[in-house]
């Protein structure tokens, strides 16, 4: 082993004895609410609760927009884990809002992913580097609204010690990895809009529901738009594509026909 091989070993080392020291300080004998999204960050949460030895209880929470194959991979690795279905689904909160999510505007992560847990320590596998609106995450804070204790014991965690973790404890990880940085809701607005287009050009069944919602919501007297396909090219920021961008959309509509 190289000399900088060796460096991350040791401080991989000491990221897992400060996680596991933090699992243990925070999370009450009679357990804990883990999240596990069956994403990677998952994984090594649910890993590091184990080498912890403290209890928790897992549940997933649908949104009505998960990749099949991810779903799959939870049932077959994380049988325990207790798969809660969505209190609408993401087509029927678009028409409530008026307005398919956005960036600054994911009222679908509160409705449907944070509002579980109440009264609980919850642990999720929350890191700052996974985009700028987590910047802000501390290890502990607390909700009010829900009486609920959140642990991020990943929080400060850097992508390559995540893989690091993975490849040293043998963590399984969907294969949808080989395609895609990251995973979560089909489209969702937080991924960089060729991601979207990709996972619409590999789920067509799902871009189709969006275009049916979207056909929906311009049907109404009080938006600007004339269609449903108007409200895509919108939604997937048309103004930042290149031609290559276009003709992948216009493939895609076909194909969604």
């Amino acid at each position: 082993m190289n000399h900088v091989l060796k460096q991350r070993s040791m401080f991989l080392a000491k990221r897992v004895d400060q996680a596991i020291e933090n699992l243990r300080e925070f999370c009450p004998g009679e357990g804990a609410y883990l999240c596990n999204s069956f994403g990677k960050d998952s994984g090594v949460l649910d890993k590091l609760a184990e080498l912890a030895g403290i209890k928790t209880d897992g549940h997933f929470h649908r949104t009505s927009l998960d990749p099949p194959e991810l779903i799959r991979f939870g049932k077959e690795y994380y049988p325990d884990v207790t798969i809660e279905k969505p209190s609408a689904s993401m087509f029927k909160l678009i028409l409530e809002k008026g307005c398919p999510p956005l960036r600054n505007m994911r009222y679908c992560c509160r409705i449907l992913k944070e509002s579980h847990g109440a009264g609980r320590v919850v642990l999720t596998g929350t890191r700052r580097e996974e985009s700028k609106t987590r910047w802000g995450r501390q290890l502990v804070s607390q909700c009010p609204r829900l009486g609920k204790v959140i642990v991020n014991p990943l929080v400060d965690w850097s992508i390559e010690e995540i893989w690091d973790f993975i490849h040293t404890y043998s963590v399984p990880y969907s294969d949808l990895y080989r395609t895609f940085k990251r995973l979560g809701c089909i489209m969702c607005p937080v991924a960089y809009f060729r991601t979207r287009l990709k996972e619409a050009e590999r789920w067509p069944k799902f871009f189709r529901l969006y275009l049916r919602c979207f056909d929906r919501l311009a049907a109404r007297e009080l938006t600007t738009w004339d269609t449903g396909e108007a409200v895509m090219r919108w939604w997937l920021e048309e103004g930042l594509w290149k031609e290559r961008d276009h003709k992948q959309f216009e493939r895609i509509l076909v194909g969604s026909q």
